[in-house]
């Protein structure tokens, strides 16, 4: 019983800690916020644009390049294994 009592305080710490990064615990409000964080790095126009668009408009932009946005491919995005779908793919 002792173990279960240590996983779940492992868990409620590491969720935690990722609300308190992203300010979600959802795989595409994460994919988000890093989008927008790799924008504000890169400065100029883009970054006014990327960090001033709605969630919805993100989510159309990433959703042309990678295909729907389930949370499966969302966390696939964020840690590095997307599969990008051709410009001109036919799904």
């Amino acid at each position: 019983m002792r173990f279960i009592g240590f996983i779940a305080i492992v868990l409620l710490t590491v969720g935690g800690a990722v609300d308190l990064r992203y300010g979600t615990l959802q795989p595409c409000g994460i994919l988000r916020v890093q989008m927008r964080e790799q924008a504000a790095r890169g400065g100029g126009p883009d970054a006014f644009l990327v960090t001033a668009m709605p969630d919805s408009l993100l989510d159309a932009m990433i959703a042309a390049q990678y295909g729907p946005l389930t949370p499966a491919t969302c966390l696939s995005m964020i840690t590095g294994q997307e599969n990008r779908r051709p410009a001109f793919s036919r799904r």
